[in-house]
Formats: C-alpha cells, structure tokens, sequence
C-alpha cells in the first residue's frame, strides 16, 4: 500500500487498494458458489451475496477514486439502491431454477439484496427528516412484496424498517424525547397490525391449500 512512493498521489492509491478488495470479493464469490453447489448447502449463497454487495461497493469506491472524487451520500444511496437491484434481481432468477421445500439458497440473496434498500432509506431520512413518511410506505411494500413472492425475509425487513424509520425520522426532526417515544410507540403499533394481516393471509392460503412455492414472480 505505502510502496508507491510519495510520486503517487492519494486517489491513485486508494483506487489500487479497493481493486485489490474486488479480487478478494470475486474469490469470496466464486468459493462460496463452489462450495454450496458442490456440498447442497443453501447458506453458500450467503457468502457469496455479501461477496457480490461489497464487489459493488468497492467498484463503486474504484470509479470515485480514478476520477479523484469521493462517493457523497447521493451517489451512496444509487449505488445502495442498484446493489438491492442487482441482488434481488438474481434472487429471483436464482430461485427459478433451485427453489425447492428443502433447498432455497435464493432465501440467503433476497435477505442479503435487501439490506442495501435499508441503509439507502437511513441516508435520506438523516439528510430530510420529511422522508420519513415514503420509507415507511417503502417499508410497508417491502412487505407487500414478500407475501406476494412469498419471502418471508422481505416481510421481516419491511417490519423492522416500519420500526426504524418513524423514530429515527422523529429524533432527527428533533421534536423531543416524547414525541420521539410516541414515534416508537406507533411503530410497534404498526408493525403489529401488519404482522396480524400478514397472518391472516397466510392461514387464508393454507385453508384454501395454496401451495407457498407457487407464491412467487413466477406463479
């Protein structure tokens, strides 16, 4: 790291240590893959996912660095949001071609791939506390979405993000302790009721004996 010398200017070696990340990141990728296929291990995807989310990260790091710039909090959240794409998007393709009621390594993806989307709605609460109220409809389709798929990791992630969001957008509006335990206060409310809704859809799929992998995109 420190042998190029002083000739060399800063972005220049911090662009040649993140390609070095990338070489690590594609070997975590390509292990876990050959691991998990050769052993039917379905969490091998799990590896391999955060593989892929820090390849994006560090190449996203790479391209600022080559053009002596830093990643600021927009270009943070696009680069967050397309890692979610990337990931959820071959979650999808990959479950077409492997879910089964005993192998789902498409599960490990989607909960890995959503993370991303998460962090994207804590940047742009912290910069404007008035996005508070579209990251908790975000959050509450993100839930909409793993009944439709089916993917309990999504309804997880939308209720933690319901959660998060009000009282963390209260606190950074500062309107007081109070209010902000109020915040905390509906969220669990919220949460509730849609964990209670999203029950009675699932007992209302199991009486009609809905088959749960046929709950997906490609239903």
């Amino acid at each position: 790291y420190y042998s190029y010398g002083a000739s060399v200017d800063w972005q220049t070696r911090e662009a040649h240590r993140h390609l070095c990340y990338l070489a690590g990141d594609f070997s975590m990728i390509l292990g876990a893959l050959a691991i998990g296929l050769a052993r039917k291990i379905p969490a091998g995807a799990a590896p391999a996912a955060v593989g892929g989310l820090a390849a994006i990260v560090n190449a996203s790091e790479w391209f600022a660095k080559v053009g002596h710039d830093r990643v600021d909090d927009k270009e943070a959240a696009v680069m967050l949001t397309f890692a979610t794409a990337v990931l959820v998007g071959g979650a999808f393709v990959l479950q077409r071609y492997t879910r089964t009621s005993r192998f789902d390594p498409a599960f490990w993806v989607h909960t890995v791939g959503i993370v991303p989307l998460g962090v994207v709605g804590m940047i742009l609460i912290d910069k404007e506390s008035a996005m508070t109220l579209p990251w908790m409809l975000a959050a509450l389709g993100v839930v909409a979405m793993g009944v439709r798929f089916d993917r309990k990791s999504f309804i997880v992630a939308g209720c933690m993000g319901m959660m998060i969001y009000l009282p963390f957008g209260a606190a950074e509006a500062r309107v007081g302790d109070t209010a902000v335990g109020m915040a905390f206060t509906i969220a669990t409310l919220l949460v509730a009721a849609t964990v209670l809704v999203v029950r009675r859809i699932y007992v209302a799929r199991a009486a009609k004996g809905t088959d749960e992998l046929e709950q997906t995109v490609w239903a």
